[in-house]
C-alpha cells in the first residue's frame, strides 16, 4: 500500500475494518509504522543514491530512449539528477515549441546544477517560459543561445500587486502587458501610465519597462507560444506531485511515486483522447452546422470556448432574424402610401445614424483599451461573423486537451 502512496495509519484502519475490529488485528499503528522504517534501514543498497542509480539502470535496459544525468559534489555525493522516460522522449519531439520551467515547487539550495542539466537534455529554437528565477535565466543564456525567454505573466501581476497597490494602476498596467499591440503602441501605452499616476520614479516599474521584452505581448507576436504566458500549467501538475510526495520520502521512492503520477496522467489522456474521438456535442443553437463542424474538429475543452463564442453570434443572430421580420412588415404599410414612405424614410434616417453613433462609441472604447491606430469602422451584418479576430485569440489560448502535460502545441 505504500507504493500507492497510501498513508500506514489508514492501511491500518483498513486492515481493522477487514478484520472485524481492533481487536483482531495483533499489532498497533506504532508497530506497522515500526516495521516501515525497519524495511527502509535494511535496504539492499548503502546509500539512498545508489539504489537510485540502480533503479535508474534497470529503467535503461527496458526503455531504450530512457535518460538519466547526475551532479556531484567534491566529496562524490549526489547533488542533483534528472531523468526523462521513453515517452516523455516522443512528447518533446511532438511538442518542443515551448518549454516551461517552474521553480517554486520544493526549490532547494542546487538549483541552478539541476536546472542547467536539464536545459542540455533538451533543444528547443523557440521560447521557454520561467517565473523569473535569476539562476534560470543564468541557465538559459548559457546553454539556449537560440531561444526565446520568456518571464511568467502570472508571477509579474503577483509581483504588480504588492508594489502599485492600487486598482487603477494595476488595471493600467495589466493592459500595458497583455493586449495584443505593436511596441510602439505599447509605448505610447506605457507612457501614458507614467504620466497619468507619476510612476517616473518607480525603481520597480523602471526595472521592468528595461526587460520589458521578456514578458509584454508585443514583443512575442512573432513567435509561436501555444497560447501559453504562464507556468500555471505547471502548477497543475506540482498538485498532482503534492498528492504523493513529501519531505518523509527517500529519493527511490520519489523516483517511483513521479513514475507513477506520470502513468496517471497519461492514462487520463488516453481517456480524454478516447471520449474526444468516440463522443459528440449535442446542438443547441440553431447555428447546427457550425456547432456541429467545430466539435468535429476540437477537442472538448477548446470546444467549450469556441462554442462561447457560437452562443454570442447565435444571440446576434436571433436579434437580428427578430429586427428584420418587425422592420419588413414597417416596410410593407409603408409603401402603400407616399406619405407613409416619406415619413418611414426620414425615421429610418434618423434611426441609422444614432445606432452608427452607438457602434462608433463601441469602437472608441475597444481603441481606447487596445491602444489601437486603426479607424474605426461598422461591420455589416453580412460580414459580423468571425469579423473580430479576438475569438480566434481566445481559442489559441486554450489549445489543451486536459493532458496536464508541461509541453503543448497544436488543437485537434
Amino acid at each position: 500500500m505504500t507504493r500507492v502512496s497510501i498513508r500506514p495509519c489508514h492501511a491500518y484502519e483498513y486492515m481493522v475494518e477487514q478484520s472485524g475490529g481492533y481487536r483482531r488485528v495483533i499489532f498497533t499503528v506504532k508497530d506497522l509504522y515500526n516495521k516501515i522504517d525497519q524495511q527502509r534501514m535494511t535496504a539492499p543498497f548503502e546509500s539512498d543514491s545508489e539504489g537510485t542509480l540502480s533503479y535508474m539502470n534497470a529503467l535503461t535496459t527496458k526503455d531504450p530512449h530512457f535518460f538519466c544525468r547526475f551532479t556531484t559534489d567534491s566529496e562524490d555525493r549526489m547533488v542533483g539528477m534528472f531523468w526523462q522516460d521513453g515517452h516523455s522522449f516522443v512528447d518533446y519531439q511532438c511538442y518542443e515549441d515551448v518549454l516551461i520551467f517552474d521553480n517554486t515547487y520544493k526549490t532547494n539550495m542546487r538549483l541552478w546544477k539541476l536546472t542547467l542539466g536539464c536545459l542540455e537534455a533538451v533543444e528547443t529554437d523557440e521560447a521557454v517560459i520561467t517565473d523569473g528565477d535569476e539562476a534560470m535565466y543564468t541557465a538559459i543564456q548559457t546553454v539556449m543561445l537560440e531561444a526565446r525567454h520568456r518571464l511568467c505573466i502570472w508571477h509579474i501581476g503577483q509581483n504588480a500587486n504588492g508594489h502599485l497597490k492600487s486598482a487603477e494602476k494595476l488595471k493600467a498596467f495589466n493592459r500595458c502587458i497583455r493586449k495584443y499591440q505593436m511596441v510602439e503602441q505599447f509605448d505610447r501605452l506605457w507612457q501614458d501610465m507614467l504620466d497619468e499616476f507619476d510612476l517616473h520614479d518607480n525603481d520597480w516599474i523602471n526595472s521592468m519597462y528595461e526587460k520589458r521584452d521578456k514578458f509584454c505581448q508585443a514583443f512575442f507576436r512573432d513567435i509561436f507560444m501555444a497560447g501559453m504566458r504562464s507556468t500555471q500549467r505547471c502548477d497543475g501538475m506540482n498538485k498532482d506531485f503534492k498528492l504523493v510526495l513529501s519531505k518523509s520520502k527517500t529519493l527511490v521512492q520519489v523516483v517511483s511515486l513521479v513514475d507513477r503520477t506520470l502513468m496517471r496522467i497519461r492514462n487520463n489522456q488516453e481517456r480524454d483522447d478516447f471520449n474526444n474521438m468516440n463522443s459528440f456535442h449535442s446542438v443547441k443553437t440553431h447555428l447546427e452546422d457550425l456547432e456541429k463542424q467545430a466539435s468535429s474538429v476540437f477537442t472538448h475543452d477548446v470546444f467549450k470556448c469556441i462554442f462561447r463564442e457560437i452562443m454570442k453570434e447565435a444571440h446576434i443572430t436571433l436579434k437580428y432574424g427578430a429586427l428584420t421580420a418587425d422592420c419588413n412588415r414597417l416596410c410593407f404599410y409603408a409603401s402603400k402610401t407616399q406619405e407613409g414612405y416619406n415619413m418611414l424614410k426620414m425615421e429610418i434616417d434618423r434611426l441609422a445614424s444614432i445606432m452608427e453613433g452607438l457602434v462608433r462609441k463601441e469602437h472608441e472604447k475597444a481603441k481606447a483599451w487596445l491602444g489601437s491606430d486603426h479607424p474605426s469602422s461598422v461591420a455589416t451584418p453580412a460580414k459580423r461573423r468571425g469579423g473580430d479576430g479576438r475569438g480566434e485569440e481566445e481559442t489559441g489560448e486554450a489549445r489543451q486537451g486536459g493532458d496536464g502535460r508541461v509541453e503543448t502545441r497544436r488543437r485537434r
